[in-house]
């Protein structure tokens, strides 16, 4: 009757060990299920923020190139200015030189007397 005792105990406590073991390894299965869900967290918060990276660095480049083309189509006026006016100034030459227009030569005579008193 001992020795069933004994053996009953002893069975006991194998078993016993056995379902330590088991919990053990149940709960390091959860522990690396919730490490493998807050790795995938991560990562998804990791390409949220590239994307959205990405997006402010095209709203970044969208809005240098419309101030660089602005500036260049102010430069470019700034540019054709004279080259208008010497066009204006030729055509305005040119026409005094034909005497079409008598009131012209009075134009540059006033315009050689205003430039003169400056």
């Amino acid at each position: 009757m001992k020795r069933i005792i004994s053996d009953s105990l002893a069975e006991l406590n194998k078993v016993n060990k056995q379902m330590k073991l088991m919990e053990t390894v149940l709960l390091g299965a959860a522990k690396q299920a919730q490490l493998l869900i807050a790795l995938d967290e991560i990562a998804k918060f990791m390409n949220e923020n590239e994307q959205l990276r990405s997006l402010h660095e095209e709203q970044r480049v969208y809005a240098l190139v419309g101030e660089r083309d602005a500036l260049r189509r102010e430069q470019n006026k700034k540019n054709d200015g004279p080259a208008f006016h010497k066009g204006k100034d030729e055509i305005i030459t040119q026409v005094m030189v034909e005497g079409a227009w008598p009131c012209l030569n009075l134009y540059r005579l006033a315009r050689q007397v205003h430039q003169f008193k400056n």
